[in-house]
Order: C-alpha cells, then sequence, then structure tokens
C-alpha cells in the first residue's frame, strides 16, 4: 500500500511539472490531489487499525461466550 501512495504522489508530482504556464486551473487540480493522498492515506490506516482492534475485541467477547 506505501508503494501505490508514493507511486501515485510521485504522479501527480510529475504532472504537475508537465503543465503548461498558462494552465493554472490544471496545476491547481493536481496540487489539490497531490495534498488529499496523504489524509486519504491516513484514514485508510485509521480504518484498518480501529476494524484490527474490532476483530480482536470480537474475538475476545465470542471466547468469553464460549
Amino acid at each position: 500500500m506505501k508503494e501505490a501512495f508514493k507511486n501515485l504522489k510521485d504522479q501527480y508530482q510529475a504532472e504537475i511539472f508537465n503543465t503548461s504556464y498558462s494552465d493554472h486551473t490544471q496545476r491547481q487540480v493536481l496540487w489539490m490531489a497531490h495534498n488529499m493522498i496523504d489524509k486519504i492515506k491516513g484514514h485508510l490506516e485509521s480504518i484498518m487499525v480501529s476494524g484490527t482492534l474490532a476483530s480482536k475485541e470480537l474475538d475476545e467477547l465470542q471466547g468469553l461466550t464460549k
């Protein structure tokens, strides 16, 4: 997953530098996408950790009822 996010950031960065001087709108969209990657990555990591913890808690609760 880390490699996928790094590749995506690198791709957006390369695209930003390949826009023409006058293409401010495209550069702005790419810049926003580039900067959202870390937020999305953090959100996904949080969900994965929360899901792992919830799964462990469910396993523990099921162990108590057996």
